[in-house]
């Protein structure tokens, strides 16, 4: 989110998942740095981060690589330490990092960790009431947590449940990094 509210054009989520599918990847997998560049190529992407998160007691430790398809170029690696508790600052410091501190301060971090924890488990859910709950879970915990509203929105439309996918998407907020998603999506079940 943060490297594509600063301009930069990113795969999303369900396009990266669709790859995976089309080249047999497993969806959650760790990939090798081949595997990676492979799902690359086959989105047209010119560039491939992948990274890791470690715990060390309270220091969440961010390590990220990326390649640059065109020429093949492996970047130098971005590692960012923080407290646990500056989570959602990590995503800015590993932008800045990949994009040589050109980052947009446009981003806006998910509205709290318990959103987002349950945010996070719902898109990683194995049953699709597994992930209406999580997600609607997130919703109740932040009501203007547009990442969650849209991901309902997926889940719904992907069900033909087009009124429930209209009414997930029609609390989102005007403002915000997915703003034209909310929109969109509305139009869309409408």
């Amino acid at each position: 989110d943060v490297l594509q509210s600063s301009g930069v054009n990113v795969v999303s989520r369900e396009e990266r998942l669709l790859a995976y599918e089309r080249l047999q990847f497993p969806a959650l997998a760790s990939l090798s740095r081949a595997s990676t560049i492979k799902a690359g190529l086959a989105v047209g992407a010119t560039m491939v981060v992948a990274g890791r998160l470690d715990l060390e007691g309270d220091t969440i430790v961010t390590t990220v690589r990326a390649v640059r398809l065109d020429d093949g170029r492996l970047l130098p690696e971005v590692i960012d330490r923080r407290p646990l508790a500056d989570l959602f600052a990590i995503p800015p410091a590993i932008a800045r990092g990949l994009l040589d501190g050109k980052v947009d301060a446009a981003w806006t971090p998910p509205p709290s960790l318990a959103a987002f924890e349950q945010y996070a488990k719902g898109l990683a859910a194995d049953s699709p009431e597994g992930q209406q709950a999580l997600f609607e879970q997130a919703l109740e915990t932040a009501p203007d947590f547009t990442a969650a509203r849209v991901a309902l929105w997926h889940l719904h439309t992907d069900q033909g449940d087009h009124e429930a996918a209209l009414a997930a998407v029609c609390g989102a907020g005007p403002a915000g990094p997915l703003r034209v998603d909310g929109q969109f999506a509305q139009a869309a079940s409408q």
